[in-house]
């Protein structure tokens, strides 16, 4: 069966959050299980919303690498949920962005580095090799 999204899969359970987080000397992974559950939920909401490469949940090597760094990544997330709620799924406006602005000549500048939504550095790094580009062009030699 090929998966396309996390959902479909066995989500990260608050046992392999805490074992994770332990592993790397997280202490800022603390609280009640109840709010564990909530922040790795919506860690999942935001890992689910990568353009992951199609069929790569399947039952490959590769696709068993990817389901682990999904997890990994819906664990990683869970901790910033934790400590902030909402800090992967944002409501972002482009004042965001806003690196100038001219009220009397209607200019408006917004930095070269905006992102379209939130970026995670850590968490793309887990997941680099099973998601595509966001830009979704075909290269060819012709």
């Amino acid at each position: 069966m090929a998966y396309t999204q996390i959902y479909d899969l066995a989500s990260a359970t608050v046992a392999e959050a805490d074992t994770y987080h332990a592993a790397r000397g997280n202490s800022t992974w603390a609280g009640a299980e109840s709010v564990k559950e909530v922040a790795l939920a919506r860690a999942r909401d935001y890992v689910d919303t990568l353009r992951w490469q199609p069929g790569i949940f399947d039952d490959s090597v590769k696709g068993t690498r990817a389901r682990e760094a999904a997890k990994n990544a819906q664990i990683v997330g869970a901790l910033r949920e934790l400590v902030t709620p909402g800090v992967l799924l944002p409501d972002l406006t482009a004042d965001n962005f806003l690196k100038s602005d001219d009220i009397a000549g209607m200019k408006t500048a917004y930095r070269a580095d905006a992102p379209a939504g939130t970026v995670v550095v850590e968490i793309n790094a887990i997941v680099r090799p099973y998601v595509t580009g966001r830009a979704n062009v075909e290269l060819r030699r012709g």
